[in-house]
């Protein structure tokens, strides 16, 4: 329990930037790619265990990353459902990221009646921005807000510097600090986060300022010991995690490469078990025209991006309808009070709202496997007695996550409502959920 209370902070997801305290980049050297690559085919393949044998179902969740001749990633291609696109400036920093996903149609069920929505769509945007210095100095995501049918900004974070650059700061919309110190060769982190809470991570740096011992504690209680090796590439070959509870895992890599020092092949266990098989398709380029043939294919792919914003439009629609709907199957109940002097809460307030949420909550194998995590945001009413009804997904991470939130909100003891001139009122309520699988 322990460690999902120390795994699953609830906190907004940061992205992810790059550790040099000048202009970020998406380059080809950052993927650990060798050589003048112009694109890379990168297969997730499907297998199952039967009698202790790997067999390979013959699916595969692929990955297409195209480059430019500086080496700078142009776009990425996740196979067949999402689409990621890069800008950069003159001295090749990038100062915009991209981001459309199309996904399975969400159900409503109101009142017994069952809604559903057609394939939704996701735009996502991060700018990134530089002072005179060239240092990064903050980077906006804008978010599609399909409720309300516009794009918004959902989130920013802040850098500052030393006068040795050596200590960086960055500050987002949910007061999640995070501060960098640097001393020789090792590297201590905090991160400022939800509840109160702070997580300090300490790492020993490689002579390529990479980790091999990473130590872990939350508000002063040691968690973990992560030690990390290498082989002659650079690519993780074997990480130990030591609990501190003394429990160990053993996560090991192996690797087959191409004459250029690529890895065509990775296999990922877990103990002696295989977690994730990465298999790669490289194309190296001989002139400059081969990066423009590559680019060609991706100018296909962004005229079919058309069709995914048209979608939009339609997706709107039966959202609007799917709201209206909820919005008066709530108004049955009754109205909701204006100005309330007391908000509803969770029976002991936010601190037993958190312990009782560490201890329900259940990571869905589906999305721990994918890698899934994010914030969902739950919408409910709070009637007068304290009973939640009326739950819906406000904001979507998957399906599997999302399924999980309603079971936790529709699983919950009863609130103590709102209060109005001393008496109870019915209310709506946002929940936001931070899901993490640390």
């Amino acid at each position: 329990m322990n460690s999902f209370r120390y795994g699953l902070l609830i906190m907004a997801a940061l992205v992810l930037l790059s550790n040099s305290c000048y202009g970020k980049t998406n380059n080809r050297k950052d993927y650990g790619l060798r050589g003048s690559v112009c694109a890379v085919v990168e297969k997730n393949i499907e297998f199952s265990i039967k009698f202790g044998e790997v067999v390979p179902t013959g699916k595969s969740n692929d990955t297409i990353y195209y480059f430019l001749k500086n080496g700078n990633v142009y776009a990425e291609v996740f196979s067949p459902n999402k689409y990621k696109r890069f800008e950069y400036d003159e001295h090749n920093n990038l100062t915009e990221e991209m981001c459309v996903k199309v996904g399975k149609g969400q159900e409503y069920r109101i009142d017994n009646n069952l809604y559903h929505l057609n394939d939704t769509v996701d735009h996502k945007f991060y700018q990134y921005v530089y002072n005179s210095g060239g240092r990064l100095e903050e980077v906006k995501f804008f978010e599609f807000k399909r409720w309300l049918g516009d794009m918004e900004q959902y989130y920013r974070i802040v850098y500052s510097y030393d006068s040795n650059g050596k200590k960086i700061v960055y500050r987002n919309e949910f007061s999640i600090d995070k501060e960098e110190i640097y001393n020789g060769s090792v590297r201590k982190t905090k991160d400022h986060c939800g509840f109160n809470s702070t997580r300090i991570t300490t790492e020993t740096l490689n002579a390529k300022g990479r980790p091999t011992k990473r130590e872990i504690s939350i508000d002063n209680e040691h968690l973990r010991t992560i030690t990390i090796s290498y082989n002659e590439y650079g690519d993780e070959v074997k990480i130990l995690h030591q609990w501190s509870d003394g429990s160990r895992s053993v996560e090991t890599t192996k690797y087959v490469y191409d004459q250029n020092g690529n890895w065509l092949k990775r296999l990922h266990f877990v103990g002696d078990k295989l977690k994730t098989w990465t298999e790669r398709e490289i194309t190296y380029a001989v002139s400059g025209e081969d990066y423009s043939r590559k680019l060609e294919e991706v100018k296909m792919i962004e005229a079919k991006s058309q069709i995914i914003n048209d979608m939009v439009k339609h997706e709107q629609d039966s959202i609007q309808t799917v709201e209206k709907v909820w919005e008066e199957e709530v108004a049955k109940g009754g109205p909701f009070a204006i100005d309330v002097d007391e908000n509803a809460q969770f029976p002991g307030g936010e601190g037993a709202y958190s312990n009782w949420f560490l201890r329900n909550f259940h990571m869905p194998a589906e999305a721990a496997e994918n890698g899934e995590y994010g914030r969902v945001i739950v919408e409910c009413v709070v009637e007068c007695d304290g009973s939640i009804s009326f739950v819906r997904i406000k904001k979507s991470v998957s399906e599997a996550i999302d399924k999980e939130a309603l079971r936790l909100v529709k699983s919950m003891p009863k609130w103590k409502p709102a209060m109005k001139d001393g008496q109870p009122v019915r209310s709506r309520f946002i929940i936001p959920m931070m899901f993490r699988n640390d």
